[in-house]
């Protein structure tokens, strides 16, 4: 392989690099806040009330594909979706606590970021808690 094809030391993929730029809050701090998180979120909560309800929807093609794959292979899926989903929002909140930080405007925007950062946070750290709590206490589980 001569120099010209191999990828130098600090070149990454497209993908990390766009994962490496939101990590590093290299994006303006209004994209990375509210495209990169609000919208990321609400995104991804209609994505799954609406996987939901066409789970649960007799006669859908999700309900029947749902039935054939079993439960545990199911739930193996979803949990793998679930666990990248919350992977991204928590590397898409450091990277706007990190934009945050270098963000050089009025310093209340700076603040108001870091306080809905901390209350996303907490919100997200409770979800997961009675996420967590409510599958370990199901019948099913026991």
């Amino acid at each position: 392989m001569d120099a010209s094809n191999s990828p130098s030391a600090g070149a990454l993929p497209e993908k990390t690099a766009l994962i490496g730029k939101i990590w590093r809050g290299d994006y303006p701090l209004w994209f990375s806040f509210w495209v990169l998180n609000v919208g990321a979120a609400f995104g991804m909560m209609f994505f799954w009330v609406s996987l939901g309800k066409a789970v649960t929807q007799s006669g859908s093609a999700l309900h029947s594909l749902s039935a054939r794959l079993g439960p545990a292979l199911w739930l193996l899926c979803g949990g793998l979706l679930f666990g990248a989903c919350c992977l991204y929002l928590l590397i898409a909140m450091i990277g706007a606590w990190r934009s945050a930080r270098r963000y050089e405007g009025w310093k209340i925007w700076r603040w108001l970021t870091f306080a809905a950062l901390i209350f996303g946070l907490y919100q997200f750290a409770f979800f997961l808690f009675a996420l967590l709590s409510s599958i370990l206490s199901s019948p099913a589980a026991g």
